[in-house]
């Protein structure tokens, strides 16, 4: 027996002495290294079985290639100060080690270093570190935090691969033992590399500063504040970014003037989105970038884009057509490796006429080889006719238009106009006069506290033109079937926009539709519209028809009830060159000449401060 126990020893105990370095296992499992310089290969792997501690003394400058690869027992690791990288599959498979430190020292973790450390609870990474190889921590199954004491640092380090960061599995990032919940990006950081802050769950929101240029592929991908908010887009410098969330239904994106590229993944599996505005400063649409955006039903693809990356638009079911302004087919990579189109095959493809045959020609759009789905290629309508009534849902921008619009006038009255393209003076003078929403006012004409009458004030235009898709009224000299033609005219897309008008105790909003709305919506919402030249709540009698405007009111002030609005709100149309406001026609209740301020409410004349004011239907200024 005794002898059989002085085997077992000289198995776990021993001295060896390789090149500049010396290690020793002991008893305990505990394997010391030391020395100078690098560690080349490995020699004690021999006895990886009996290896539960590592402890590396200063000295020791790397952790080479395999240093403790398959060490099942190992359960924690000492390293100096003196190491400045740990090699490719340092330690590769230790599914016993539950933490490691990596100090300041350190400035690269090779490839697969702590793969399949699937133990591994919290890594300390020094802020040193610059590279990390591909799959370092892949299937570190068990991480939950990832500690940290620079974020300038962390900021800089290039991620090799997806799971090159331990955030990846952690999801919880740590600054000197707090955790980070609102996460703000350092002043003077220009550059946040790929996947910096990859699956980072405990993120509730980023601030970014102005220094930023650069934001690197999936930086963000998978937090939390990257679900869809009123700011929820990244711009770093000229590239979009957006990583994995969801938007709301309805939502329209108009990505920012001087943006270059669209990134990978920018807006993929954002099935809320209906619509998206392309500037033409933008050359490069990244792969998936609106991939399974099922909302999305047209787009216009500007003359600026010169490429167009793998599937990215593919999954988009609802996209029913697109317009290319490019004069140079942009170059696409699917079809050239034996991939599908990027658009979805069912999608009218439109291309300004003069462009078809080029088109119909590159290889990578229509017709071509490997089998692939082709697109085929159309020229751009001119020629729309839009008719009262009639719901108008056109996504897209279209130039170099003929276009007309018909509407029957019953009277001779002010209604509501709301048209997707721009009229001249010169197309309505001889037959309408055309006004735009100026302000409202509330007039307590008795100063008794209650609101005796609402005014909306508009201003008739005599010269320039109409912007497409605003409110205005307008109203028919004559009455009949109208038709508005215009040529060489640009169609713009559908939209509700809106316009507010306030008073301090309410805000008004007129917001214009090509939708019809039933009645009974209009009176759910106690919105008015145009009847009889005035501004009516709807009483439920009525459809609201599409090519009008509706307004809804709101309280600002806890002493206003906007339910007990005025059911009838009177128009004042005034001449566009006059000075007034439309203040001089209130109405003034008695003989004692009270001063009214611009919201037609009475002040005390005797503390007035600057600004203007009314007395007698005059207008006059404190200054």
């Amino acid at each position: 027996m005794k002898k059989i126990i002085l085997l077992f020893l000289c198995v776990i105990s021993f001295n060896a002495i390789h090149a500049d370095i010396t290690w020793k296992l002991s008893d305990d499992g505990t394997l010391t290294i030391s020395g100078t310089g690098d560690m080349e290969d490995s020699p004690w792997l021999s006895q990886s079985y009996y290896i539960k501690n590592v402890v590396i003394k200063n000295g020791v400058t790397s952790i080479g290639v395999n240093a403790f690869n398959n060490c099942y027992y190992l359960t924690s690791i000492t390293i100096p100060n003196s190491v400045t990288s740990i090699g490719g599959s340092a330690f590769y498979g230790c599914s016993g080690l539950t933490s490691v430190t990596i100090p300041n020292s350190v400035t690269s973790i090779g490839y697969d270093a702590f793969s399949g450390c699937s133990s591994l609870t919290s890594v300390t990474i020094g802020n040193s570190v610059t590279w990390i190889g591909d799959d370092a921590f892949y299937d570190c199954s068990g991480l939950t935090s990832v500690h940290i004491t620079d974020l300038v640092s962390w900021c800089k380090i290039e991620f090799n691969s997806w799971d090159s960061n331990p955030l990846v599995y952690a999801k919880h990032l740590y600054i000197n033992g707090k955790e980070v919940d609102n996460l703000v990006i350092p002043n003077g950081i220009t550059k946040i590399e790929n996947y910096a802050f990859c699956n980072c769950s405990g993120f509730t929101s980023v601030t970014f500063p102005n220094s930023v240029t650069y934001i690197g592929e999936s930086a963000f991908y998978g937090t939390k504040w990257c679900d869809y908010q009123p700011d929820g887009l990244i711009y770093a410098g000229k590239v979009l970014y957006k990583y994995k969330g969801t938007m709301p239904s309805g939502t329209k994106i108009e990505i920012k003037e001087g943006t270059t590229q669209i990134a990978y993944d920018a807006f993929r599996d954002c099935s809320g989105l209906t619509s998206v505005t392309i500037p033409n400063s933008v050359t490069s649409i990244g792969t998936y970038a609106f991939r399974d955006c099922s909302g999305l039903t047209s787009v216009t693809i500007p003359n600026s884009v010169t490429s167009i990356g793998t599937y990215a638009f593919s999954g988009c079911s609802g996209l029913t057509s697109v317009i290319c302004m490019a004069s140079t087919p942009p170059y696409i990579e699917c079809p050239s490796k034996g991939l599908p189109h990027p658009f979805p095959e069912s999608t009218a493809f439109y291309v300004p006429s003069r462009y078809v045959a080029q088109y119909r020609d590159a290889y990578w759009w229509d017709n071509g080889p490997y089998g692939r789905t082709s697109i085929y290629v159309q020229a751009i309508p001119t020629t729309y006719t839009l008719t009262d009534g009639e719901t108008f849902n056109n996504g897209l921008q279209l130039d170099e238009c003929e276009i007309s619009y018909t509407r029957t006038f019953n009277n001779t009255a002010w209604q509501a106009l709301y048209i997707p393209f721009s009229l001249k003076y010169e197309d309505w003078k001889d037959n309408f006069e055309i006004a735009y929403i100026n302000g409202v006012r509330q007039l307590d004409k008795n100063d008794d506290g209650i609101i005796d009458e609402t005014i909306m004030d508009v201003i008739k235009i005599k010269s320039g033109s109409t912007t497409p898709n605003m409110p205005y009224l307008i109203k028919a000299k004559k009455t009949g079937e109208k038709t508005f033609s215009v040529s060489n005219a640009t169609l713009y897309p559908a939209e509700e926009n809106s316009v507010d008008c306030s008073t301090t105790i309410a805000k008004y909003t007129f917001t214009g539709t090509y939708n019809a709305i039933p009645s009974a919506t209009m009176i759910a919402n106690g919105y008015y519209a145009m009847g009889g030249g005035d501004l009516i709540q709807s009483d439920g009698s009525n459809d609201l028809k599409p090519y009008r405007w509706y307004m809804k009111v709101e309280s600002r002030n806890p002493s206003y009830n906007a339910s007990n609005a005025a059911k009838t709100i009177t128009i004042n149309v005034l001449d566009e060159e006059s000075e007034t406001t439309g203040v001089e026609e209130l109405q003034m209740a008695n003989d004692e000449s009270p001063v009214y301020d611009l919201n037609g409410r009475k002040v005390n004349e005797n503390n007035l401060k600057p600004g203007i004011y009314v007395k007698n239907g005059k207008k006059f200024v404190v200054k």
